[in-house]
């Protein structure tokens, strides 16, 4: 049983699998507020994120907690074809694991995102990570690997030199996930109203964006003043113990809520 003491050797970190289909599932169930769409796992687990008729590669990283596997039979996995994609054929693996923490991203070209203008030189930044989703387990919270995840998710952003930003989608009651990404450096730039439709009630959403390789702000976005200040405040608030880190995140329209 996981306790709150520091990471140790009981977990691995991995990308996303074919074979982690039921367990991505099953941690999104439990983090958010919103079905995710079958299509949206069974192309996460094969790296890719279909948005607007563009095909999108992936990042993603899991820290999972192992407990061994077995096989039995033969034959194409469970799920057929995906965008006629045939899932891999061969013994069916049954891991015996949890999925402790996972988050999953996209590299997409900044001219997709039309909500709000993000970058100030899209010429030299075309390209935008879009953070669709971050969680982790009750059992695991506290324990730094929200951090982890996130860390290494701007880590790739960095490696690609025409990658300006990574930006997200929070709900605006979402405090302790707002005072997390502040914490880590991101900045409020817009708010879109009526994002999200949970329970039969709308509700508006924040955006968030980090700057990563020299990318800027757009030059005469007030927003992003409040953004900052706001960062600060959420800081000090945190620090006083009005909010804990508890991410309860979800991708774009199309697929769920932050």
């Amino acid at each position: 049983m996981a306790t709150n003491s520091p990471l140790g050797d009981e977990l691995t970190w991995r990308p996303l699998g074919v074979d982690d289909r039921l367990e991505i599932e099953r941690l999104h169930l439990e983090c958010f507020p919103v079905h995710y769409t079958a299509k949206f796992y069974d192309q996460a687990v094969l790296g890719y994120h279909t948005q607007r008729g563009v095909k999108n590669e992936l990042f993603s990283l899991l820290a999972v907690e192992d407990k061994g596997s077995s096989v039995e039979g033969t034959g194409e996995q469970d799920g057929g074809k995906e965008d006629g994609e045939p899932l891999p054929s061969g013994p069916r693996c049954h891991p015996q694991h949890t999925i402790a923490g996972a988050i999953i991203s996209q590299l997409q070209r900044v001219s997709s995102y039309t909500d709000h203008e993000l970058l100030d030189d899209t010429a030299r930044y075309p390209l935008v990570a879009y953070i669709m989703t971050l969680a982790s387990t009750d059992a695991y919270r506290r324990r730094g690997i929200a951090s982890r995840l996130l860390s290494s998710c701007l880590a790739h952003a960095h490696s690609n030199r025409k990658c300006g930003a990574v930006y997200l989608h929070v709900i605006t009651y979402n405090v302790a996930a707002i005072a997390f990404y502040s914490k880590h450096g991101f900045v409020r730039v817009g708010t879109l109203m009526d994002y999200y439709f949970i329970d039969g009630r709308n509700y508006d959403a924040y955006i968030y964006v980090k700057y990563v390789n020299g990318g800027r702000a757009p030059r005469g976005v007030f927003e992003v003043f409040g953004g900052w200040v706001e960062s600060a405040f959420d800081s000090v608030m945190s620090a006083l113990g009005f909010a804990s880190v508890t991410l309860i995140d979800r991708p774009q329209h199309s697929s769920g809520v932050k």
